[in-house]
C-alpha cells in the first residue's frame, strides 16, 4: 500500500466526524426553528382570538356596570356631569325612554332622554344619554318657575317598573298585540312617579300603569277596551 493512499484513508477518516458534527447541528437548526415557528404561530392565534371575543364599546357582556348604564338610573349618573357644567342648580323634571317593540326591552338597552330644569337660568335641558355618551341637545326657556321633587326621593329604577308593567297585566296585552311599543317615563314634577305605557300602533289601544317611583307602590292601572 503506497504512502499517498494510507495518506486518503487517514483524510476521508477524519473529515467523517466532521459531516456528523455538522449533521448534527443543521438537525438542531432545524428542529429550532421549526419551535419558533409554533410558538409564533401560537402567539398570533391567540391574538387573533382575544381581538374577536374582545366586547365592543358600550356593549354589556362580560360588565354587570354596564348592565346598569342604560337604566334611568344609569342614564341619570352618566348625564350628571354635563348637567353640572350646564347649570349648578340644575334639577331633573322628567327620564323616558321608548322601545319600538316592547318584546325587545331588555335591563341595560336603550336611549334615554332627560330634562332637567334651572331656575337661575330659567331653562330647561335635554340632554340624551345613549351607548354610554351624554349629549346636550336642546334648551329652552321657561317663564314660570317650576316645582321639582328631590331626586332623592327616586329610589325604584326602570327594570323594576317593567317587572310591574308585565306581572301587572302587560304579558297578555303583549300576547294579543305583541307589536306594542314601550314607554317608560319619570317625572319629578311634583311628587316621584313611574308611568309604564304599551301602545299598539295599529289599534291604538293601551296598557298603562303608574307606581311611586319612591315605594314602588302601584297607584294606577288603566287599559283601553
Amino acid at each position: 500500500m503506497s504512502f499517498s493512499s494510507v495518506l486518503n484513508g487517514w483524510i476521508r477518516r477524519g473529515r467523517e466526524p466532521v459531516r456528523s458534527l455538522r449533521w448534527r447541528m443543521r438537525r438542531r437548526s432545524d428542529w429550532a426553528l421549526v419551535i419558533v415557528l409554533a410558538l409564533g404561530l401560537l402567539l398570533v392565534a391567540a391574538l387573533l382570538i382575544a381581538q374577536i371575543w374582545r366586547p365592543l364599546p358600550g356593549s354589556s357582556a362580560g360588565d354587570p356596570a354596564s348592565l346598569t348604564l342604560a337604566t334611568a338610573r344609569g342614564a341619570h349618573d352618566r348625564a350628571d356631569a354635563l348637567v353640572r357644567q350646564w347649570a349648578n342648580d340644575a334639577a331633573l323634571i322628567r327620564a323616558r325612554a321608548t322601545w319600538g317593540r316592547a318584546t325587545d326591552y331588555a335591563p341595560g338597552t336603550g336611549e334615554w332622554t332627560l330634562l332637567y330644569y334651572s331656575p337661575r337660568r330659567a331653562q330647561t335641558a335635554l340632554i340624551a344619554v345613549a351607548d354610554g355618551r351624554a349629549t346636550l341637545t336642546q334648551e329652552s326657556s321657561v317663564e314660570p318657575r317650576l316645582a321639582t321633587a328631590p331626586v332623592s326621593l327616586w329610589t325604584v329604577d326602570s327594570p323594576t317598573v317593567f317587572e310591574q308593567v308585565v306581572s301587572q297585566g302587560g304579558d297578555a296585552f303583549l300576547r294579543r298585540h305583541p307589536k306594542a311599543l314601550l314607554t317608560l317615563t319619570l317625572g319629578l314634577e311634583a311628587s316621584p312617579v313611574w308611568q309604564g305605557t304599551l301602545i299598539d300602533r295599529d289599534t291604538r289601544r293601551t296598557f298603562v300603569i303608574e307606581l311611586d317611583a319612591e315605594t314602588g307602590q302601584i297607584t294606577t292601572i288603566q287599559q283601553s277596551p
